[in-house]
């Protein structure tokens, strides 16, 4: 197969999400993330933001192959329209494939259906565990935009150090839900030393932790652990 030949073999197979999947989700709201109901109070989105979550350093060869798929559609996207808008469609056609750009589906009509009563924070770890705010927000119109728009320009890379985000997520000393998220292994502890951790953390608290698992190299026991000794639930993707 030509080079041209491949390029349009990769905009062919890309138009289709194109089409099916249109921004329109930033406009979404939604009473749940990932099939999880979402209690109100206040709650902190942990969002695992490394570099398999777009097929960049650590990850399954899947995810390898899906990040280069991708970049490799994105060229022939921009190349076939061509201009300006040929370059914003295809980076877009590129994040929306990937486990990354899955989460954002999920997350942002999250936070769109977020009761005005509530008040909510996000968590991302990649590189390192870092809050989108210090402390939490109401749930306000305009904070809900901001997340938005936060959440949007999430690019992945890095390493997973779940134990510095849920050390970040019980900072907030009144969260009262923790949504974790990941699709990989923890990289800055040992899993059984993270739920010791939490044990600890949460022995007075409280807070119920539901977790959501993506792709083929999650922590299945981890994750479930997670959630079943906090009181939440564990979602596999």
């Amino acid at each position: 197969m030509t080079r041209a030949s491949s390029r349009r073999m990769s905009f062919l197979i890309l138009l289709p999400l194109l089409l099916a999947v249109p921004s329109c989700y930033l406009f979404r709201s939604s009473e749940t993330f990932y099939g999880l109901r979402n209690p109100g109070g206040r709650i902190v989105f942990v969002i695992d933001i490394s570099g398999s979550m777009e097929g960049k350093n650590e990850g399954t060869i899947e995810d390898r192959a899906v990040g280069m798929a991708a970049q490799s559609g994105s060229r022939a996207v921009s190349g076939a329209i061509g201009g300006p808008l040929g370059s914003l469609v295809g980076k877009q056609a590129a994040s929306e494939v990937t486990k990354l750009g899955g989460a954002k589906r999920e997350l942002i009509p999250a936070l769109q259906g977020l009761p005005e009563s509530s008040s909510f924070s996000i968590i991302t770890f990649g590189q390192k565990a870092e809050p989108w705010f210090r402390g939490m927000v109401p749930a306000s119109g305009e904070n809900k935009d901001l997340a938005v728009v936060f959440v949007k320009q999430l690019s992945a890379d890095g390493g997973t150090p779940a134990r510095k985000a849920l050390q970040a997520a019980f900072a907030y000393p009144d969260a009262t839900t923790i949504f974790f998220l990941s699709d990989g292994q923890p990289t800055d502890s040992s899993a059984d030393q993270i739920l010791a951790d939490v044990r600890g953390l949460n022995a007075q608290r409280r807070v119920t932790i539901s977790t959501i698992g993506l792709g083929g190299d999650q922590n299945e026991r981890f994750l479930g652990a997670l959630a079943g000794e906090n009181g939440g639930q564990y979602v596999r993707k």
